[in-house]
């Protein structure tokens, strides 16, 4: 009987409706009351049959049919799609809310500690409740009843899977960390040892080092392994999201700002039951209010996204053209919900990961950022931990800068600003800025990295090596885990190269980043190219070095989208820093310093102050200590320990920077973009 139910399916799916039915029909009335599960798959598959016809009715009652004689929750599944195709929303809605807590039960139960990619791949198999629950209520007008029902429901089904691995990364990352039990700890150990590895032949393999990539492919089955083993003796599984509801987000935001949660789905089509494009979809959310809107198709919001990006790389003076073009895809269809909202937080999806939403241009009205303040969310679940206290890292902040042969002054200039402003500062420079030092840092108040930032899909340099050009293909085959293409460039250790070329080779991936111990770190600012970049995915946003910092335990991030200047950063990260020191939120600091480099005609260009972008806590930092009349002598900074520091001279001191800068910036102005694609008369950190 097996056999022909199978083989009926396969004419279904053929096209063969009526073969299949006759098929169907005669195994129905062959079986008897000893086989009621078999029957009531024959019922359900028959119904399956009507939906594809079209015969919307019969297949709800084959359907409810099958439920009475084996209640299986795929059979509940195809109750909704029949009412649904039906257009009877709200006898729908119901069984669609069972259909997504049966698929979060069986995800839940096939949720298991290991590599991210696997839980890549069990998220994917539970995606389509979601993108049926959006298309939905995408189905229906706004003013029809219990729409809002239909889109609150779709919004946290969306909270229940959008960034749920990075999440769980984190914890995971946190119970290795913590785990006292020696033995744990040793494998804890081994398995860090074992990445650092990974990642250092993974690199050499890119470079064409056949032996390297001997050891990769060797050394991933056991980092795996190792993986597995102390994840399975420390994490529970069948762990689930724990819900939220729209009251409780809607609370957590300040009558004046607004939160945009942008998502990206498979639009399906309500009579054909299949999926028919790719489309965006944004809900806005306020103290006192709760709107969607349909964004359209994903091939036009790319298409204009990618313009954008090449106008503000290349500092094009049609630049406003196209920041207006995304603007009025992505946040015109909602102004009017906007209305009153000085600040936005953004949990971008997909390729908008890759939008600064500040240089957004709204046609005879200016820059976004003129009028609001922007920064983002992994998704709006993140609305409940601003502020939050436990966790508190030290009041020291962390500095490495200029690493090696990096000849970055601008990133020695961002170092010795910092240094000024703040008294619990570790400052290292040059040789002493070495993966090793990075590896040491522990759970500081900020933690600021102003060196090269290296994707790995386009160019790696290694100490003494020349650049070499790196095909994606070859990168998909060798570094399946994603996390290996974008890397940070650090000063080598002195210590001998048979023991620092592997586990320590001036180069830290996203994948060793997320072994640094930054759990309560405020604030991790990135000076470098593109840091804010990597692989998108659905869901989980980019892959690369700032998802990394999150797992590591830190609480905001501050990246870039693009290749920075490194004449014209400083003066930034300046007036950032600075606001930062005068208790301003970590927004609005960013905001103000964005501002007062548009207002300068040398650097109004987005391109020079709108590739920093800000994730997570938004807030002040708590209270650190300021330099006062006289400066503590710190392990690693170049300030005598005699030397004062008054208010009024270290803003002299600032001042006398930006005046450099503002030199170097003019140098910049007159360079050109050689064929080689590194700039004349500046350079990028890249």
């Amino acid at each position: 009987m097996c056999v022909e139910t199978q083989r009926s399916s396969n004419l279904g799916r053929q096209g063969r409706h009526a073969e299949a039915r006759a098929m169907l029909e005669e195994i129905h009335g062959q079986i008897n009351s000893r086989y009621p599960s078999l029957d009531g798959e024959v019922v359900n598959r028959l119904g399956l049959l009507r939906l594809w016809d079209g015969d919307f009715e019969l297949a709800e009652q084959a359907f409810r049919l099958a439920i009475e004689i084996k209640g299986r929750p795929e059979y509940v599944d195809n109750v909704f799609l029949a009412l649904w195709a039906q257009g009877r929303y709200s006898a729908a809605l119901p069984f669609l809310e069972a259909v997504i807590e049966n698929h979060e039960e069986r995800l839940a139960m096939m949720w298991f500690p290991g590599r991210d990619d696997r839980k890549h791949e069990t998220v994917g198999k539970f995606s389509w409740p979601v993108y049926r629950a959006v298309s939905f209520h995408a189905t229906r007008g706004a003013d029809e009843p219990m729409a809002r029902d239909g889109a609150e429901l779709a919004f946290l089904t969306i909270l229940l899977r959008k960034g749920r691995i990075i999440e769980d990364s984190a914890m995971t990352t946190r119970a290795r960390r913590e785990t006292r039990e020696p033995g744990l700890r040793a494998l804890h150990e081994e398995l860090i040892d074992a990445r650092a590895e990974l990642s250092a032949d993974a690199i050499l393999s890119l470079q064409g080092d056949s032996g390297a990539r001997r050891r990769y492919l060797a050394l991933a089955d056991d980092t795996e392994r190792l993986a597995a083993q102390l994840d399975d003796a420390l994490l529970p599984r069948g762990t689930r999201v724990k819900e939220t509801s729209l009251a409780a987000l809607q609370a957590a935001l300040p009558d004046d700002a607004a939160h945009i949660e942008y998502f990206r789905y498979m639009h399906v089509d309500r009579l054909q039951q299949r999926s028919v494009e790719r489309r965006y979809v944004a809900y806005v959310l306020r103290r006192n209010s709760f709107e969607w809107f349909d964004l359209g198709a994903e091939e036009s919001v790319h298409k204009h996204i990618k313009a954008l990006r090449k106008a503000l790389s290349f500092r094009r003076a049609d630049v406003k053209t196209h920041a207006a073009a995304v603007y009025d895809l992505l946040l015109r269809p909602m102004e009017s919900s906007l209305e009153g909202a000085a600040s936005l937080s953004i949990a971008p999806d997909y390729e908008l990961h890759q939008v600064p939403f500040a240089a957004l241009y709204r046609r005879n009205d200016g820059y976004v950022i003129e009028r609001r303040s922007v920064h983002y969310l992994n998704t709006a679940r993140d609305l409940m931990k601003q502020g939050r206290t436990s966790d508190r890292g030290s009041d020291d902040v962390t500095v490495l800068a200029n690493p090696g042969s990096a000849r970055l002054p601008g990133a020695e200039d961002e170092a010795r600003l910092i240094e000024m402003l703040f008294a619990n500062t570790l400052a290292l420079h040059g040789a002493q800025a070495t993966e090793r030092a990075m590896r040491a840092v522990r759970r500081p108040a900020i933690l600021h990295v102003a060196t090269h930032g290296v994707l790995t899909t386009q160019w790696i340099q290694r100490a003494g090596g020349s650049k070499t050009s790196i095909d994606i293909n070859e990168i998909e085959e060798i570094a399946y885990q994603s996390m290996l293409r974008s890397t940070l460039v650090f000063a080598q250790s002195s210590a001998p190269e048979q023991d620092a070329r592997r586990v320590e080779d001036g180069f830290m991936t996203a994948y060793e980043l997320e072994d640094v111990d930054l759990l309560g770190t405020e604030l991790v600012v990135l000076s470098a190219c593109e840091s804010g970049l990597g692989r998108a995915l659905n869901l989980e946003g980019q892959l690369g070095l700032r998802r990394a910092l999150v797992i590591a335990g830190s609480r905001s991030q501050l990246v870039s989208l693009w290749r920075v200047s490194d004449a014209a950063t400083p003066l930034l990260m300046a007036k950032f820093y600075r606001g930062i020191a005068a208790g301003l939120s970590r927004r609005n600091a960013l905001a103000e310093s964005q501002r007062e480099l548009l207002r300068d005609s040398g650097t109004s260009h987005p391109y020079y102050w709108a590739s920093f972008t800000l994730y997570g806590d938004w807030g002040p930092l708590p209270a650190l200590s300021r330099r006062g009349a006289a400066i503590s002598p710190v392990r690693g900074c170049r300030v005598a320990e005699s030397a004062t520091c008054s208010e009024g001279a270290l803003l002299f001191l600032l001042a006398l920077a930006a005046f450099g800068i503002s030199r170097s910036r003019r140098r910049v102005r007159r360079g050109a973009r050689g064929a080689s694609g590194i700039c004349v008369g500046r350079k990028w950190r890249v």
